[in-house]
């Protein structure tokens, strides 16, 4: 999508507030908080799918900087500025250097353990009373199948936006 002038900024500004929207959900209903941070991941992925690294970023820094200013609850914001929302631009940047499947996986694999370590570092005070009653290590084996499974969902579902006629009616 190589977009320029009013409707790119447009595409941007909806994208923008359907990002906004879908994280102060995830503020309300923090029961469906990681299927929300799952689905508002692809916003910016289809911006990636259609060759507009520009606009996935100003997407990205566009929700981040909106969800401050409005949201009453920061805290879902932290899991999209961390990881969620820049993961699109990571794995398009992954699998376009990386042309060896394990090596893409086990880098993709090591930037969610660090940064799941830096979360759990930087946020150890809050999390207190949950590492008390479920272990950290238990997480980290959580982790390793559920990002697999994430990202293997997360391809299926950028696969079949490039081949719906849905792509053709949005961004063409």
């Amino acid at each position: 999508m190589k977009e320029t002038g009013a409707r790119l900024i447009a595409l941007c500004s909806v994208a923008i507030g359907l990002s906004t929207f879908l994280l102060m959900l995830a503020s309300i209903l923090p029961a469906v908080d990681i299927f929300i941070f799952c689905v508002v991941s692809i916003i910016p992925a289809i911006f990636v799918a259609e060759g507009g690294n520009k606009s996935a970023v100003l997407t990205y820094i566009g929700t981040v900087l909106l969800c401050v200013i409005i949201l009453p609850n920061k805290l879902p914001v932290f899991p999209y500025l961390f990881y969620f929302g820049y993961y699109a631009l990571l794995k398009g940047y992954i699998e376009k250097h990386v042309k060896i499947k394990p090596i893409e996986y086990l880098i993709k694999l090591v930037h969610c353990n660090l940064v799941f370590f830096l979360g759990i570092t930087l946020f150890s005070a809050f999390l207190a009373q949950i590492s008390e009653s479920f272990p950290i290590w238990v997480m980290y084996v959580i982790l390793q199948p559920s990002f697999l499974m994430y990202d293997f969902v997360f391809t299926r579902v950028i696969t079949y936006y490039s081949k719906s006629p849905l792509r053709t009616l949005i961004l063409k």
